[in-house]
Formats: C-alpha cells, sequence, structure tokens
C-alpha cells in the first residue's frame, strides 16, 4: 500500500488518537451526540476541528463540494452542495428540513457567501461560530483606551468595495463577514478570530513559510538565521484551535476571541527546530542591513521576521481573553514534528523547490558573510 493511501485511510483514527492525548480534557464534560455542522475547511482546521469533535464525542456532519479530499473521514455523513456568490447558482437544499446544535463556518472571507449561509442558517441551528481572524482588525484605528492593541472590542474594518491588495480584501472580507454573522444570529454567534495557524496538513502555498525553517534545520549545515535572533513572533498551531472552537461550542461560549501562540523569539524558534530533527545545522546570525545589501528581505525571503518595531504583524495579538476561557497551547515541538510529518508525505523524496530562500541564495550569501567576517 503506498505511503498517501495508507495515510488517508488511517486519518480518522491517528487523528483522533492525537487529538485525544494532546487534549485529555476535552472529553469532560461534553454533551454527547450534540450534532455538528462543518461547512467548508476540507484541508487545514476544518478537518483539525472535525477530529476535535469526535474526540469529544459529537454526531459530525460535513458540507462542502467533495471535490477536495473527499476521501477523508469515510464513516461520516457528507451533504454535497455549492456556496456562490450568485443565488441562482447557490445550491443550499441539501441543508433543507435538517437541524444542528452547531454550525461551523471555517473558509470564506466573501461577505455575500458568509452572510447568505449565516441567514439560511439561522433558524436551522442554536448556535453559529465562524471562523475569522486577526486580520479583520483595523490597524490605522487608534486602540480603545487603557486596553492592548488587538483585544477583542477593538475596532474591525470597515467594509469596502473593492480593496486593493489580496490580504487587506482577506481583513476587510472577514471583517464585514463577522457583521453578517451577528446580524443573523446575534448573541447566538462565537467569532473565531486566529492569527498565524500553522501545523498538521498545512496547504501550499502557505505551508512553505513554516517549512522554510523545519525543513531547512532538518536538512543541517550552515544555515542563515536572520537578525540578531530577539526579534518576535506569534504562531499557532492548528490543533489549538480546534480544541478551542469544540470547547466554544461545548460550553457555548459567545462573542469574539482572538486565538493566537506565545510570543517567542526567532533564536527559541530555530533552536527548537533544531533540537525536535536533532540536527547539526550551524545557526549564522547575520544583521538585517547585511541581508538587505545582498537582496534578502524580512517576510519575502524569511517568513514571520519583521525587525521592524514599528511593524511587528506577527507579534501583537492578545489572546488573554481565550486563555481565561480555556485556551490550551501545546509545545511548539508538537507543530514542528508534526509539520515535517505532513512535509514527508508530501515530498516523501525531499524535492520541494524553495521559493522564499532559493539554496542558492542563501549559499551566495552566506558565502559573502564568511567573507566579510574573516
Amino acid at each position: 500500500m503506498y505511503r498517501r493511501e495508507f495515510v488517508s485511510r488511517s486519518l480518522l483514527l491517528g487523528g483522533l488518537a492525537t487529538a485525544g492525548a494532546a487534549f485529555p480534557n476535552l472529553l469532560e464534560g461534553a454533551t454527547k451526540r450534540k450534532k455538528v455542522l462543518v461547512v467548508g475547511g476540507t484541508t487545514f482546521l476544518g478537518p483539525a476541528i472535525t477530529e476535535a469533535a469526535l474526540v469529544a464525542g459529537y454526531d459530525v456532519t460535513l458540507f462542502n463540494r467533495g471535490l477536495t479530499h473527499s476521501e477523508w473521514f469515510p464513516n461520516l455523513e457528507k451533504l454535497r452542495g455549492l456556496r456562490d456568490v450568485n443565488p441562482q447558482q447557490q445550491d443550499l437544499t441539501a441543508l433543507n428540513g435538517r437541524h444542528w446544535d452547531v454550525v461551523i463556518d471555517v473558509w470564506p472571507f466573501d461577505p455575500v457567501l458568509v452572510g447568505s449561509l449565516a441567514e439560511f442558517m439561522k433558524d436551522r441551528t442554536d448556535h453559529y461560530v465562524y471562523v475569522s481572524s486577526c486580520s479583520a482588525y483595523d490597524d490605522d484605528a487608534p486602540p480603545p483606551i487603557s486596553r492592548p492593541k488587538e483585544a477583542e472590542d477593538f475596532p474591525t474594518r470597515a467594509f469596502e468595495k473593492d480593496p486593493e491588495g489580496f490580504w487587506k480584501k482577506y481583513g476587510v472580507g472577514k471583517a464585514e463577514s463577522e457583521r453578517r454573522v451577528r446580524a443573523a444570529f446575534g448573541n447566538r454567534s462565537t467569532l473565531i478570530r486566529p492569527g498565524v495557524i500553522k501545523g498538521y496538513r498545512d496547504a501550499l502555498p502557505w505551508a512553505e513559510d513554516f517549512w522554510l525553517y523545519a525543513v531547512r534545520m532538518q536538512n543541517g549545515g550552515k544555515q542563515i538565521a536572520p537578525g540578531t535572533g530577539e526579534d518576535t513572533f506569534q504562531l499557532v498551531d492548528v490543533r489549538d484551535v480546534a480544541y478551542f472552537v469544540v470547547k466554544c461550542m461545548n460550553e457555548r461560549l459567545y462573542g469574539a476571541y482572538n486565538v493566537a501562540g506565545e510570543v517567542r523569539s526567532f533564536r527559541n524558534f530555530l533552536e527548537t527546530c533544531k533540537r525536535v530533527t536533532l540536527s547539526d545545522a550551524e545557526l549564522v546570525w547575520i544583521p538585517q542591513g547585511f541581508l538587505h545589501d545582498h537582496g534578502l528581505e524580512p517576510r519575502k525571503n524569511f517568513p514571520f521576521w519583521s525587525p521592524n518595531p514599528k511593524n511587528i504583524p506577527y507579534a501583537d495579538v492578545d489572546y488573554a481573553k481565550a486563555k481565561r476561557a480555556g485556551l490550551y497551547l501545546r509545545p511548539i515541538e508538537s507543530m514542528v514534528s508534526e509539520s515535517l510529518e505532513w512535509y514527508a508525505d508530501c515530498f516523501p523524496r525531499g524535492d520541494f523547490r524553495w521559493t522564499f530562500l532559493p539554496p542558492a541564495k542563501e549559499k551566495e550569501a552566506l558565502a559573502a558573510w564568511s567573507q566579510h567576517t574573516s
């Protein structure tokens, strides 16, 4: 049996075992056989939520187009349909005549798609959970008095019809989608606002940013480590987000919650990658100015690295409210090992072609730095 076929067939059992071991308290106090509908999200966060809900003893139904990973979760009820901005094309008929205790909308940031489904489901469920994003916050608005930036009552982006650039469109779309969910469900809704999510099943092209560091450490040898090592950032494990989503629906936690990981330094992160992979990699810390002179830039070539203290998009998410509500953060070692496991399944021969930091470009910069410091 080929590895990918084996992984597909054993996905449910393996996922449940992992989730159960990681979150033993998830099983406590759950209302058994509660019915949950997971809408969309067939590649990354959606499957993690499905696994966490199954661990908690819920009856889970999946609603999507059936085009991506349709072989996963073979024993669950799967309803097929189509969400479309054109009402004439949209097909939600498979949901007619049904009622769920909780509905979880995982992915879209198009307000029309989110709003139409929320309106359709408002009499078909008691609790609506929408996975939004910290990108919904308005970066240009002043923080509320005496409150940290990106606390849950921080202003969200105003609606724009055609915002420029993908990430602004994404943030504006998430913010407006939240408003439409609230319009349909009011205080029966939960808004989950994650920071940057990483971990098992992260999909390309998004997965490369984390793989860049973990796989390079795994390969060993001299590796560029950007800056001083003191610059900070946040990542949250996909399984931690999934656990918290299920906790919200299990305990009827309504309102908005930021969900993010601990702030950690680049030095801590890279040393962790070395330790997890038993690597002999040599970290060569190179100042930002030198990297810039050799055509290497923060974020463009080194994901998550934002050395400008006035622009730290990966390290300013306040998640105190979620933590008080029971957000559990597993050790980052779990994220590293599970991401590498997923990489090995996707590229068993290690033949992935890097776009952030091509090996030849890194080798050239390392040679220049060696000459500069000799």
